[in-house]
């Protein structure tokens, strides 16, 4: 069963002096009783040397993934404007299934704003965009034949 993920709430954003070329990562973990196993370690999505806002689509591999009761995805986001970083994350609802292996596309929309001798970094999501960030391709296994809950569907945004 393949899902897609949409984002929920507003936005992260770092800032630096000077004009900054800003960059967008994500990181996937499994998170088990508490305890996180990293799926995907920080991953650049993409960048911007110019002011204005796109959508960043990049790809992902993720492998086939066993889940027991009550664990679940956080999906971290960070964006990076010179040596300044912010991040995020969310976390998808509790699933009893597995991630069958798949390759996951994120569209994550990464704005560069340069003004005032300040240059803003923001990760977009949520009712921003008339196309929200997202994860599409999300790949879930089935519980005795019949398809699991959404993985990732309605995630929740924990913050740092």
């Amino acid at each position: 069963m393949v899902e897609t993920e949409t984002f929920t709430n507003n936005a992260i954003n770092a800032a630096k002096a000077s004009g900054q070329t800003v960059y967008i990562y994500f990181k996937v973990c499994k998170v088990s009783g508490g305890a996180e196993t990293i799926l995907a370690d920080w991953t650049l999505a993409g960048s911007r040397t110019t002011n204005g806002v796109s959508e960043v689509d990049t790809d992902w591999d993720c492998p086939a993934t066993a889940f027991a009761a009550g664990d679940k995805i956080r999906v971290y986001i960070r964006v990076k404007s010179g040596t300044v970083t912010n991040e995020g994350s969310f976390d998808s609802i509790t699933t009893y299934a597995g991630l069958l292996a798949s390759t996951w596309t994120f569209h994550l929309w990464l704005e560069r704003d340069f003004s005032l001798g300040i240059t803003d970094a923001f990760f977009d999501y949520g009712t921003l965009r008339d196309f929200p960030s997202r994860i599409t391709n999300v790949d879930i296994g089935a519980v005795g034949g019949v398809a699991a809950k959404r993985l990732l569907r309605n995630c929740v945004h924990v913050g740092l």
